[in-house]
């Protein structure tokens, strides 16, 4: 495996880890005809707006017809915001959740009151500014950071948000491309229609009725390069005198090479970073002077801390094949009261297909160690 033999290290230790939990609340604003027929009860409600689930523990089904008898679209757990479009009868709403546009029993969805978002609890589209730092924005045409980058946007620039995917993403609009961009770094600006609605401390819009929602854990993300061990331009240099190779052993180089471009604001390829450390006969390295490890069963909280002081964690696991691997953990994309692998974002520089902790910890479930420069 390209990544067979892993670096095992000496002296000072790179540590950093973090993993978070998120809470999800999908909500994506579309609209969609509501027939006529509509309950004179309903006349002041200006449609779209957002509303609660309140079903027990059996999820509220979306329904593609309102009547029971018709195929289920989706099914919405409790407490979870769908956007209601109109209203079909007494008994159903027309909704819009996930993407997917449909009915939901009226019995089991709490409305905003009347006098608290006359247009809905979010009211988009939203104008946004961006507040990434010297990185451009990236707009992608998925809500994930491995699809495809449609446009670049730059520090300070307005941005139309037409929606929120998750807690960690936006749908959004720049320059005539639609797409999704990361929720940490835009600031919304208000109600693209009455201007009523406010920004909480996390970055999402809520009813000025309605309390401000706090997490003990928030999205975070380093803009740390990712570098390919098996890229032809340092795939086949030796890691000291040893008869090792980026190829074989390069987790550690590659990711030192990626969070000491970050530290530093200057390109640092996997083939300088080997020029600048030393070795074992074996090709084992020294770590860098002013790094620590930590070796706790806590490590996901560890790294979190440290993702938030903006300090990058590499990260030391085995396979159960006793096979050493290393990654870099750089950020975090969950919102919630507790962390979770899965929402620890990653680069694996033998891996290109893992994005996330949970993706590397199925296959080197063991955990070592976290390496990170001391701040």
């Amino acid at each position: 495996m390209g990544g067979g033999m892993y670096l095992k290290e000496k002296s000072h230790i790179y540590n950093r880890v973090v993993s978070a939990v998120l809470t999800v609340v999908l909500i994506f604003s579309c609209w969609i005809y509501t027939p006529v027929g509509v309950s004179a009860s309903t006349s002041s409600v200006s449609y779209p707006v957002t509303a609660s689930v309140t079903r027990g523990g059996v999820p509220l089904k979306l329904r593609s017809r309102p009547t029971t008898a018709s195929s289920i679209l989706a099914e919405i757990p409790r407490g979870s915001s769908v956007t209601i479009t109109g209203r079909y009868n007494s008994g159903w709403y027309s909704a819009s959740y996930n993407g997917k546009n449909g009915y939901v029993s009226a019995k089991y969805i709490i409305m905003p009151s009347a006098g608290s978002a006359s247009g809905g609890s979010t009211g988009y589209p939203l104008s946004g500014k961006v507040t990434n730092g010297g990185v451009p924005l990236k707009l992608r045409s998925r809500p994930t950071t491995a699809s495809s980058i449609l446009a670049k946007i730059p520090r300070g620039s307005s941005i139309t948000i037409t929606g929120r995917y998750n807690s960690g993403w936006y749908s959004a609009s720049y320059n005539g491309k639609s797409g999704y961009v990361s929720s940490t770094y835009v600031i919304l600006q208000g109600s693209g229609s009455s201007g009523s609605s406010g920004n909480t401390s996390d970055g999402t819009v809520s009813a000025p009725s309605k309390p401000v929602v706090t997490y003990k854990y928030n999205p975070v993300r380093l803009d740390v390069p990712y570098y390919w061990q098996y890229d032809s331009r340092w795939v086949n240099l030796r890691i000291g005198n040893s008869r090792n190779t980026i190829k074989t052993a390069g987790c550690v180089i590659c990711g030192l090479a990626g969070i000491e471009s970050y530290r530093t604001g200057t390109v640092i390829t996997p083939a300088d970073e080997l020029k600048k450390r030393s070795f074992t006969s074996t090709g084992a390295i020294y770590w860098p002077a002013g790094t620590t490890a930590y070796y706790g069963k806590d490590y996901l909280e560890v790294i979190y801390k440290q993702l938030q002081a903006k300090n990058p964690v590499l990260l030391g696991g085995y396979s159960k094949d006793k096979e050493q691997h290393w990654i870099s953990v750089i950020g975090y994309a969950g919102q919630g009261n507790t962390l979770r692998a899965s929402d620890f974002i990653i680069n694996d520089s033998c891996f290109k297909n893992h994005s996330r902790l949970s993706d590397y910890l199925a296959m080197y479930p063991d955990f070592y160690k976290i390496v990170y420069y001391k701040n």
